[in-house]
């Protein structure tokens, strides 16, 4: 028989699972053009940034193994980072290719939208943490301070380019410092 974690994990891995291969279908997609495409490093930075997190995301979400409180509103907030995560992934990659695609034209077209929804997860992850993980509010402080430039590229306009290339690959380094800190915590009990 199937446990309450076993039958909610299925739906949660299937969405990370669509936006992995949205992720890696794009990269191929690049790949494949390769002449025909120009790169732009801070959205590089974002399609590395919004892939860790779909992997830290599946990892981490097997803590939740032994949550006893599931229920529908419960299950619709926690799935929303997941799906989060896939618009996010869906975002990065033009629909459409151009015969010469411009990645940086394609992403300040919309980077105002990313970034919206990097704020968004900032802002559930907090919440996940305070309402299921138990962290206090004040303990947020370091997401607190991550989402204030993730705003501002949602909220000013004429950012200078190398503002779009900092907050970028601040948002990485504090996902991979982050990682790196809690690497002994992120190990699956053997059976």
């Amino acid at each position: 028989m199937m446990s309450t974690f076993e039958y909610i994990s299925v739906l949660v891995s299937i969405i990370l699972g669509m936006g992995i291969a949205r992720l890696v279908a794009g990269v191929a997609a690049v790949v494949a053009r390769w002449q025909h495409v120009s790169l732009y490093g801070p959205h590089a930075v974002l399609v590395l940034l919004v892939f860790v997190l779909h992997i830290q995301e599946w990892w981490a979400f097997f803590d939740l193994r032994s949550y006893e409180a599931w229920r529908l509103p419960v299950f619709l907030f926690v799935v929303l980072y997941p799906i989060n995560l896939y618009i996010l992934a869906h975002l990065l990659f033009p629909v459409r290719w151009k015969r010469q695609q411009s990645l940086r034209e394609f992403y300040e077209l919309h980077y105002r939208k990313l970034y919206v929804f990097l704020a968004a997860l900032i802002g559930l992850a907090i919440l996940d943490n305070v309402f299921i993980g138990h962290y206090r509010l004040h303990d947020q402080w370091a997401q607190g301070l991550l989402l204030m430039p993730t705003l501002a590229m949602v909220l000013t306009k004429n950012i200078k380019p190398w503002m779009h290339g900092a907050v970028a690959f601040l948002l990485f380094a504090f996902t991979i410092i982050a990682l790196a800190i809690t690497w002994n915590s992120l190990v699956l009990p053997q059976h």
